[in-house]
């Protein structure tokens, strides 16, 4: 973090640096007695690359998953409240530049927030995306997506992620997987 820190003290318009910065603040404050003061850190710093450059498709995106992961930890109006910025913060990236894994997100929160019409949408747009075999990859088992896998719409846009993602199902035990080799 240290070096990190410098680099953004050296070259303040750098907003590459303050993104990765951002993170390495979030993943020390996982599992501290207050991950919030991090979280709180970590928005700052992505703000702060906002003021730089407001579009930045990088900073926006890490900031929606930052309030995104954030909204996942709390109840009641301010999980409400997060998980609205997340989305704002998506949205304002995908007008940027559409990638697959902030259209995951994207879709992510709508299925928490109970938007399936627009979750569907989303992972529609994901599954034309080059990298969607590998951000589509946990669309089977995501308990984001709970609410999405019990829609109407699930099973019509599971076809085609099979068509990507190939569902796997893990083996029932050990013994039954067919990698393993059985000695009579």
């Amino acid at each position: 973090m240290q070096r990190l820190s410098s680099v953004v003290a050296k070259n303040p318009t750098d907003i590459d640096a303050r993104v990765n910065l951002a993170e390495v603040i979030r993943q020390s404050g996982e599992g501290s007695c207050n991950p919030s003061i991090a979280f709180e850190r970590s928005k700052e710093v992505l703000e702060s690359a906002l003021l730089i450059q407001s579009n930045n498709d990088d900073a926006l995106s890490a900031l929606g998953e930052l309030l995104f992961e954030w909204g996942k930890k709390i109840e009641g109006q301010e999980r409400f409240n997060r998980l609205s910025e997340a989305m704002n913060y998506f949205n304002r990236s995908l007008a940027v530049f559409e990638d697959g894994l902030t259209l995951y997100n994207a879709a992510c929160v709508c299925a928490l927030a109970g938007d399936l019409p627009q979750c569907a949408s989303l992972l529609g747009r994901c599954l034309n995306q080059d990298n969607a075999a590998e951000v589509l990859s946990d669309a089977w088992v995501d308990q984001d997506l709970n609410n999405a896998r019990a829609a109407d719409w699930w099973p019509q846009f599971a076809d085609r992620l099979a068509i990507k993602v190939p569902r796997v199902e893990p083996p029932l035990h050990p013994l039954h997987d067919a990698t393993q080799i059985h000695v009579p």
